[in-house]
């Protein structure tokens, strides 16, 4: 690959995500397909290999995800200097927190499969896949609560969701007290 490009890409994938954090498009959430459609018409537009693009874009991720768990490792030190838990407890989170990512990475997959379906659905499943999915949501959140309880962890001081700020509000590590 010509030096040139080495740097273009990069500069490209910087800039779009630059961007995107400042209009606040959400794209560092953004779904893999949309990643790919993103990185094909960045690939045509500068005439670049589709590859290529979506190795910046792979790169980008992991980088990501590599600071999300420095960060939160740095929160549980806190959270272990100040006595609100044990190093045992510390580990335990950090697996559970991989536990998650790791299911939410495959539900994230699977929602994709779920909205080819969706399409072909009428309004009745719709709303029974919707009324499965709460249940499911509900069923997570019990386990999780009782998962804290067990293991002798205030779960309060990792999540606060929907208590009295705007729906769908949500603090966690990084908004601890």
């Amino acid at each position: 690959m010509k030096k040139s490009t080495k740097i273009l890409i990069p500069s490209i994938a910087l800039s779009i995500f630059t961007i995107a954090g400042v209009t606040g498009a959400g794209f560092a959430s953004a779904d893999d397909s949309q990643n790919l459609s993103i990185a094909q018409r960045l690939a045509n537009r500068f005439n670049l290999s589709v590859d290529d693009v979506s190795k910046v874009f792979e790169e980008q991720k992991q980088e990501r995800q590599a600071e999300m768990k420095q960060k939160q490792e740095e929160k549980l030190d806190a959270l272990v200097s100040e006595g609100k838990i044990t190093e045992e407890q510390k580990q335990l989170l950090i697996d559970k927190f991989e536990e998650k990512r790791v299911a939410a990475e495959n539900k994230k997959n699977n929602r994709l499969q779920d909205k080819e379906n969706l399409e072909n659905m009428t309004e009745e499943q719709r709303d029974a896949e919707k009324t499965e999915r709460q249940t499911e949501m509900k069923a997570e959140r019990e386990e999780m609560e009782k998962w804290f309880a067990d293991n002798g962890i205030d779960k309060d001081l990792f999540s606060k969701m929907g208590e009295g700020g705007q729906k769908g509000s949500h603090r966690g590590l990084n908004d601890r007290k």
